[in-house]
Parts: structure tokens; sequence; C-alpha cells
């Protein structure tokens, strides 16, 4: 296995990013890939394989500044298969950052947060994050 996954941001795509020796997601930037589950299926599968790392805490951060339609069902995936490192006894923190102003953001991951049943940190935060 590799000690990272990463693909880097294009135009309509987010940064992504696995580190297996530190037990670290991110996913940053813009979704809106014309055919999101060919993009965000690799990942997805790359944090499944963190059920075979010794890693005991898995930190996940989302810093989305706009993602469509097609790209939240993706997401919701990509929290459900943190839901399930934690069902099988990874201690998972997922940090959700949003703009101050950008309430809609907020509430999305609320959602997201009710509709998995997992605890998401809500981080607001101003400017560049």
């Amino acid at each position: 296995m590799e000690e990272v996954f990463i693909t880097e941001s294009t135009r309509t795509t987010p940064y992504t990013c696995v580190n297996y020796s530190n037990g670290k997601v991110d996913v940053k930037g813009r979704s809106s890939p014309e055919n999101t589950m060919e993009f965000y299926d690799p990942f997805i599968k790359a944090i499944a394989l963190l059920k075979e790392t010794g890693q005991p805490k898995i930190e996940a951060n989302f810093r989305l500044i706009y993602f469509n339609t097609s790209s939240a069902r993706c997401i919701y995936l990509i929290i459900r298969e943190l839901k399930t490192l934690e069902e099988h006894g990874k201690k998972v923190t997922i940090n959700w950052f949003a703009e101050e102003d950008d309430e809609d953001m907020v509430e999305t991951g609320l959602d997201f947060q009710d509709i998995v049943d997992i605890d998401i940190n809500i981080t607001k935060t101003s400017g560049e994050y």
C-alpha cells in the first residue's frame, strides 16, 4: 500500500488526500466534476483501506467552497465510509469548515451529521482556509 493517496485539484475537482501513516483525510476546494463517481470512487476506496492500517485515529477535514448536487451524494458516501471506520474501532474526527457567511455550507455539514449519525465539528472561518 502506498503511504499517501493524493488527487490534485483542478478547476472542477477538489484536492483529495488519504495519508495512511497519520490517518488524515482531506478534501479541499471546489467540486463539480463531469463524472462525479468516476472522480470520487478511488478516493472512497482509499479511505476504506484505512481499516487495514494500525492507525487508531482518523481525522477527516472538509474544506469545500462549493459542490454540486452529484458531489453531495459522493460526500455523503465519504462520510458514510468514515462511519464504517468508526464501527471498525477507529476513533474518527470529522471537521467541516465553512466561511463565516456561508450558512448553506454550515447547514449542509449539520445535515450530513444527522443523516449519517456521526459527530461533525463545524468550524466557521474567515478568508482562506
